[in-house]
């Protein structure tokens, strides 16, 4: 039934059981929220230099660790908005607004900033591809931006078209 075989199907579940320790009671999803911090309109998940230390615990929290949901969450909670895309994934663009702000505070002369942006962004680099783990939580990303659109659903239009515009002396508020 598996679009791979059951044997590797098996290694990955064994993998993520032995990988995820005591975690591997909860669901993948649930993995993701702790890391994420949930829904906290502030951000409260696991900082930057902390993922990257759990990367290297196993092969399964490497492979949640790099997921980029939650390197997007970082990157948009450090630069509110104002980041500079770089790479080829959030966790690059992290990693290079993460050297840039070190260069900034050694320009500035503060000195600690050097051990403290040094150790994430050596932990936030990690290795360049994490292994496979077979998760729905982790490949649901990946499944809507490769999944085909039929043209169809793209010609109707569903949602209504108002003009926003406020004409010289109409009342705002009605």
């Amino acid at each position: 039934q598996y679009l791979v075989p059951a044997d590797v199907v098996a290694k990955s579940a064994k993998a993520r059981h032995d990988g995820l320790g005591n975690f591997a009671a909860l669901s993948d999803v649930l993995v993701m929220r702790v890391l994420t911090g949930g829904d906290a309109e502030e951000f409260l998940g696991v900082d930057p230099s902390t993922l990257g230390k759990l990367a290297t615990t196993s092969k399964a929290f490497q492979a949640f660790t790099h997921h980029e949901d939650l390197w997007k969450a970082l990157v948009l909670h450090r630069d509110r908005g104002g980041f500079v895309w770089e790479g080829s994934s959030w966790r690059e663009t992290f990693v290079a607004g993460a050297a840039r702000d070190w260069g900034r505070k050694m320009e500035a002369g503060d000195d600690g900033a050097k051990n403290r942006s040094e150790k994430n962004i050596d932990s936030a680099r990690g290795s360049a591809k994490p292994l496979p783990i077979f998760s729905d939580a982790l490949y649901l990303r990946h499944l809507a931006q490769h999944r085909y659109i039929c043209k169809e659903w793209l010609e109707k239009e569903t949602i209504p078209r108002m003009d926003g515009r406020v004409g010289a002396g109409e009342d705002v508020d009605g």
